[in-house]
């Protein structure tokens, strides 16, 4: 079968930029770059931008159980490098927060990745651009199969829509168990959450439970 916008597939892929690997959920690929990392197969929705634009747009009339390899021009993958990202930022302003910046260092910076270039006197010169930006990559990539397992894909669908997973149960309704504050916060996503799940999403109040961090 031949996959469609809004299919929810399990993948294996890795990324090369120059033939060196930059990403994987491979495990022999990440255990190169990390001994002591563990991953596994990524799950997405197709079209949902879950992952990089051009790999997400290869997906659409792919077959479960394809293997291909895919180069990606920057335009496709993590965008072109822009100058005006490139900016003169005052140290006081990173003294205030207590940091002190050192030229290599990536930083967060009021919700956004920065990478330090030089810092000269008072003056801080940062780089905004992702460091992926510019890079034509390589992505070979399987799709293991399709998800039909209702808890994975609504793993996936809160992935896509809130960004991270909260603690949930699946029945006729997919229930969040979060405190009584976030209600109005989550059920801001029952339209996509529905439109993408197929379930509307309901909200129980519990004290004390916190959000889960998406792996």
């Amino acid at each position: 079968m031949a996959l469609a916008l809004g299919s929810c597939v399990q993948l294996s892929y890795t990324g090369y930029i120059n033939n060196v690997v930059f990403d994987s959920t491979v495990p022999a690929q990440v255990t190169r770059l990390n001994p002591h990392a563990t991953t596994q197969p990524a799950v997405v929705i197709v079209g949902e931008g879950m992952i990089v634009k051009g790999l997400d747009d290869s997906l659409l009339g792919k077959n479960v159980g394809q293997s291909y390899s895919l180069t990606l021009q920057p335009n496709e993958a993590f965008g072109e490098r822009k100058t005006n990202l490139v900016k003169t930022i005052p140290l006081k302003l990173f003294t205030a927060k207590g940091v002190t910046p050192r030229p290599g260092q990536t930083l967060k910076l009021d919700e956004m990745l920065v990478r330090i270039i030089t810092v000269s006197g008072a003056r801080v010169v940062t780089d905004f651009n992702n460091p992926l930006a510019g890079k034509t990559v390589r992505y070979d990539v399987t799709i293991d199969s399709l998800v039909t397992d209702e808890h994975q894909r609504a793993r996936a669908v809160f992935q896509a829509v809130c960004k991270f997973i909260p603690a949930f149960t699946v029945r006729d309704v997919v229930t969040v168990e979060m405190p009584a504050a976030l209600e109005q916060y989550m059920l801001s996503f029952g339209e996509n959450f529905k439109k993408l799940m197929g379930k509307p999403l309901a909200f129980k109040a519990v004290a004390g439970k916190e959000a889960q961090t998406a792996q």
